[in-house]
């Protein structure tokens, strides 16, 4: 997958925090090494990403695969954990 196109913003309720963002991560030539795809496979609601390093995140999101995507990448930027989903509770209740 092409990372050079991509543009990803982590917005937060802190304009410093934000800029810390920014400068530490979306600046950061390494930053998309995080996010190196080596393959992605979809099962009815379950999206399954492999990582270039090994790692493997899996996400049930519905049928959307675009979303599916999305919110892998996203877990895997937030720690590969289940962590990432407060935002969503807390958000789009």
């Amino acid at each position: 997958m092409n990372m050079d196109n991509l543009n990803i913003t982590i917005t937060f309720g802190d304009e410093d925090c934000n800029d810390k963002i920014d400068e530490e991560y979306m600046e950061d030539e390494d930053f998309f090494e995080d996010v190196a795809i080596e393959d992605v496979q979809f099962h009815g609601n379950t999206t399954i990403v492999f990582w270039d390093d090994g790692s493997v995140t899996t996400v049930c999101e519905g049928s959307d695969k675009e979303k599916g995507l999305a919110m892998a990448i996203l877990k895997r930027i937030a720690g590969n954990d289940e962590s990432y989903r407060d935002v969503f509770e807390e958000f789009c209740e």
